[in-house]
């Protein structure tokens, strides 16, 4: 269990004392983005991958390591960017910020625990990523809203038609959502396709 990626969740848990397992649900609304929508370029870009993670918008650089190995993993399977570090053609910085209520789920959680999941909880962590591409004088950045929902013990699932999962999972899945979300977006806009490397390459 990786308590670094949400606070709250990871406080969750230790209060129940590994009485009751969390069951992970990352929240539909980027479900119909997948890498089907995604069109492969044959030259794919490189770029230099940045990532910084937050906790409450304070940087917790321990973090960091699993939040860069989901996110160049991302972008090698989009078949689109492939990292590189040191690349001056174009950059890319990832900022995953957890914005988590820790005093509100310790309390939940420790309920739950009294009760041996008898009483479930449901604790839902929020997540503000925004995404920046760099290139020559060129800067485009977005900003991405999304959740992970965590129940412990007897509760409902919080949404529906999302299948449940572990908590390491369900990080990885919110990554992936916005990343392929933003490699969607620019190519909507002609960024990131394999018409634009044309187009370049003919100037």
């Amino acid at each position: 269990m990786k308590s670094k990626y949400a606070v709250s969740i990871g406080l969750l848990v230790l209060a129940l004392g590994g009485c009751v397992s969390p069951k992970a649900y990352v929240d539909p609304k980027y479900a119909g983005t997948s890498y089907s929508e995604i069109k492969r370029v044959e030259k794919q870009y490189n770029a230099n991958i940045d990532v910084e993670f937050q906790r409450n918008g304070s940087h917790y650089s321990a973090a960091d390591s699993e939040l860069r190995a989901n996110v160049e993993r991302i972008f090698r399977a989009s078949g689109v960017v492939v990292p590189s570090p040191g690349s001056s053609d174009m950059s890319i910085k990832v900022v995953c910020n957890n914005i988590a209520d820790i005093s509100g789920a310790a309390m939940k959680g420790f309920g739950t625990g009294l009760t041996f999941g008898a009483a479930g909880t449901a604790v839902t962590d929020f997540y503000q990523i925004t995404i920046e591409l760099k290139r020559g004088d060129e800067v485009v950045s977005k900003t991405y809203d999304h959740a992970i929902h965590t129940t412990v013990g007897n509760k409902a699932a919080p949404v529906q038609g999302v299948t449940p999962t572990t908590l390491a999972n369900a990080f990885s899945g919110v990554v992936e959502d916005v990343v392929l979300q933003f490699v969607k977006e620019m190519q909507d806009s002609n960024v990131l396709t394999l018409n634009e490397l044309f187009m370049r390459n003919s100037a």
